[in-house]
Parts: structure tokens; sequence; C-alpha cells
């Protein structure tokens, strides 16, 4: 009788915890070989070998670089024990499409949500968790060779602000009042100016019944647009805050 043969581990590139994973295994990447992943995570298609050069070593010996791509393509499809999981196509280089990418999938995730067409269940959860804590700790940072970082800084604070959202509601509406305001506290960290992670941290206070906390936070964050930007707050703001 054939034996069956068992199925393809699944391949990860979890950037914003900093970590790859096949299957239940953390893939012990260095820092070169992983911001050679995540740089071909984060553009998600082929792109001549040039130009990956280009974005990960910019001020290095052209030649150089090249031979270093190629070492760390190398290693890291070896670590992984899949030749597949960064693809050669000519002269071009990609990552493999079955590599799950977490920035992009919890992104439409969130957007899913925030639109009603979908109900997380335990599992998301503890992935969107999971994701939430990688940001607020700034672990993408692994990401620093990556130009231009700060697009790519943006990205992860615009998804950890809508990450930290959803664990923010889950919280409140299990009654869970200082786990919700530890997490939007930990959402308005990511930036003092933002306005959807002030609105975040003003909501939870209102809705655990706490005015103080809520008009206080109200105050720091007009106070610092006013200081540091020269704006007006929001009028959306404003209106949360009043009703």
């Amino acid at each position: 009788m054939n034996a069956v043969a068992a199925p393809p581990e699944r391949m990860e590139i979890r950037l914003c915890e900093g970590r790859a994973l096949a299957g239940s295994r953390d893939i012990p990447l260095s820092n070169g070989e992983f911001a050679v992943a995540s740089a071909m995570a984060m553009y998600c298609r082929a792109e001549r070998r040039e130009t990956w050069c280009d974005r990960l070593w910019p001020d290095r010996d052209a030649d150089a670089v090249a031979r270093l791509l190629k070492v760390y393509v190398h290693r890291i499809r070896a670590k992984f024990g899949a030749n597949d999981v960064i693809v050669t196509e000519g002269g071009d280089y990609r990552l493999n499409r079955a590599v799950r990418v977490d920035v992009h999938s919890l992104a439409t995730l969130a957007r899913e949500r925030s639109v009603g067409l979908i109900q997380l269940d335990a599992g998301q959860l503890r992935n969107v968790q999971r994701a939430f804590e990688g940001i607020a700790e700034r672990r993408y940072r692994r990401l620093a060779r990556l130009e231009p970082s700060a697009e790519w800084e943006r990205r992860f604070v615009t998804t950890g602000i809508d990450l930290g959202s959803i664990l923010v509601d889950e919280a409140l509406r299990l009654g869970e009042l200082d786990r919700a305001a530890a997490i939007a506290a930990a959402v308005a960290a990511l930036d003092p100016y933002d306005e959807v992670a002030a609105e975040v941290l003003i909501r939870a206070h209102v809705r655990s019944g706490d005015r103080e906390k809520a008009e206080r936070s109200y105050r720091v964050f007009c106070r610092g647009l006013r200081d540091e930007l020269d704006l007006p707050p929001p009028q959306r703001l404003a209106a949360l805050f009043e009703s």
C-alpha cells in the first residue's frame, strides 16, 4: 500500500511579531534573512534581483549585494525546508503566494469586520491579540533595513490601531472594563496624534462610565494637536465626546 503524503506545512511570515513559522515550528531566521523574507512579504510581487537589492542595501556594492541576496534566499529555503518558499522566475524573485503574511490578512479581517461582513471566532481573536501585542512592542522593527521604513511604520501603526479597536470592543462586550482601558491606552500610545486611536481610548472610558478619564484623554489629545501640529480638534471626535 502506498503511503499517503503528508500535507505541506503552512508557511507564515508574521511581520507584526517579527517571526516566521512552518506549521507550528518557529523558523530561526537571522535579521538579514528576515529582512529579505519580509521585503518579499510586504511587496507581494515578483521583482528583479536588482530591485530587491536596491530596497534592502541601497548604499552597498551592487555585485556584493547580488551575491548576498542569493545566499539569503538559499538559507531561507533551507530553514523552511521548502525550495518553493521563494520562487525564482527568470531573474525575478517573489515569495510563494501560499505563504501567509499576517499584516495583509489581518488588515482584510479588520476591514471586513468594520463593515459587518464577518464575526470573529475565538481563533481569529487570538491571532488579533498576538499581532496587536507584537505591534505594541514594535517587534515589526526587525524590518528596519527595508526602505521606505516610514511608509511601512505607518502601515503597522494603522493596523495596530484597527486590531486594538477590535480587542477593546470585545473586552467591553464581555464587561472586562480594566482590560478594555489597558488595551485602549496601548492603542493611543501607538500614535498620540491619531484621531482613530484617540477615539478608541475615549470611547473605552465613556462606555466604562469613567467620564473624568474620557474628558482628560480628550483634553490631552487636543492639546497635543494644538501644541505639536497646530491643528484644531477633529469635529467627529468632539461630537463623540459631547454625546
